[in-house]
């Protein structure tokens, strides 16, 4: 939600050699996927934000399209019970803050297919 970390963590993954596409709020997310449904393959996103947290906006962008795959990076890991994080359409929670290492493995390994 913050810019500065919005292209921040853009970059990162661009190091990564990723292609990104940065928004700054969740309802510009959903409009995004909803414009262009296909051109998206993951979505990375924080748990907080304003307007809606992250595990809205994975149940929302997995209503448009239920194969896309969500990473939710959150300090909360311990209080998310693994039945809601699925039943929302998160494939990774990483850990906050994520180094370059952790972000690279998470996003390699759900784009391939692989659960935790």
């Amino acid at each position: 939600d913050e810019p500065a970390l919005a292209a921040s963590g853009g970059r990162r993954l661009e190091h990564l050699g990723y292609a990104v596409v940065t928004a700054t709020s969740p309802a510009d997310a959903v409009e995004l996927v909803r414009a262009q449904p296909a051109a998206f393959d993951l979505v990375i996103t924080d748990y907080t934000m304003p307007g809606f947290d992250g595990l809205e906006l994975a149940r929302r962008l997995t209503a448009l399209r239920p194969d896309l795959p969500v990473l939710l990076l959150t300090g909360f890991i311990e209080e998310l019970p693994a039945s809601v994080l699925e039943a929302a359409g998160i494939r990774r929670l990483i850990p906050k803050p994520a180094s370059l290492g952790q972000l690279a493995e998470a996003t390699a390994a759900v784009l391939s297919g692989h659960r935790p």
